[in-house]
């Protein structure tokens, strides 16, 4: 049998043990990591506005205020 010939049968047996590992193991298992988000605490911006872009406090940019 030639390299290629080796190569395509090793893919072929990988590809079904992964597909068939899939199956069998639980979800919890292969997903086990961290959630990014933790539930129950509210994100805030870390961003600052910079003085004098909103001078009258209505968290719109007085500039766009100025154009509507």
């Amino acid at each position: 049998m030639d390299g290629l010939g080796l190569r395509r049968r090793f893919l072929a047996v990988a590809l079904v043990l992964g597909l068939l590992l899939g199956v069998v193991l639980p979800p919890r298992f292969i997903f086990s990591g961290s959630s990014p988000v933790v539930a129950g605490r509210d994100l805030k911006p870390l961003m600052r506005v910079p003085v004098g872009v909103d001078v009258d406090g209505n968290r719109v940019d007085d500039w766009l205020d100025a154009r509507a």
